[in-house]
């Protein structure tokens, strides 16, 4: 009986409004900072889709992706403008491209524009050096992330100076194609320099 109802809250979460669906990955503890910071590589040569998860936010923000330390792209998934699981070509890349995020925000909810605020996914890069994102790898059926072999990566935004709730969860999406390299940890530490070496290679050859 325990597995039924189990299976059956999960099943109401799919079938439940943004609000359920982006809280499938809740950040915890609430409350506190977050302090692990992140190194973000596409997982393999190809297109990197994005899908919005919903937000709890007053303001308005966008995301967009840098590769390599390139241009940001135009930035897309406006948090109250967007429905949920839309999907977003973000960018091209190749096994080991490093990637980066940037939150625009508007204290009109409709905006940006006016950018009021700027934060990345880099926490040096913040006003207050503080971590403004969440992220963890996601397995769900949204984008196809439930097959074997994709690799997905969620995120969640505080889009506060001072981060206020600290939940991570004012601007909430996934990525297809990238996966997280937490800082600090030796293993996943080992497995970014090896895509980022697969990717060096590939630029050799072709």
């Amino acid at each position: 009986m325990k597995k039924l109802s189990l299976a059956l809250a999960a099943l109401a979460l799919l079938a439940a409004p943004s609000r359920a669906l982006a809280d499938a990955i809740p950040y915890s503890p609430i409350g506190t900072p977050n302090t692990d910071v992140y190194s973000f590589v596409a997982a393999f040569d190809g297109d990197i889709y994005g899908y919005f998860l919903g937000g709890d936010a007053g303001y308005g923000s966008v995301v967009s992706m840098s590769v390599n330390d390139g241009a940001y792209g135009g930035g897309v998934f406006q948090n109250h403008n967007t429905a949920v699981g839309a999907q977003v070509l973000f960018a091209s890349a190749l096994a080991g491209d490093i990637l980066r995020l940037k939150l625009d925000v508007s204290t009109d909810p409709n905006g940006p524009p006016p950018f009021d605020f700027t934060f990345f996914s880099d926490p040096d890069d913040n006003p207050l050096g503080l971590q403004h994102i969440y992220a963890t790898a996601y397995t769900g059926a949204i984008g196809g992330c439930n097959v074997l072999g994709t690799t997905c990566t969620y995120v969640g935004w505080e889009d506060l100076v001072a981060l206020g709730d600290r939940d991570y969860n004012d601007h909430q999406f996934l990525f297809k194609g990238v996966t997280t390299v937490p800082d600090g940890g030796p293993a996943l530490a080992l497995l970014g320099v090896a895509l980022t070496g697969l990717g060096m290679l590939r630029r050799r050859l072709s």
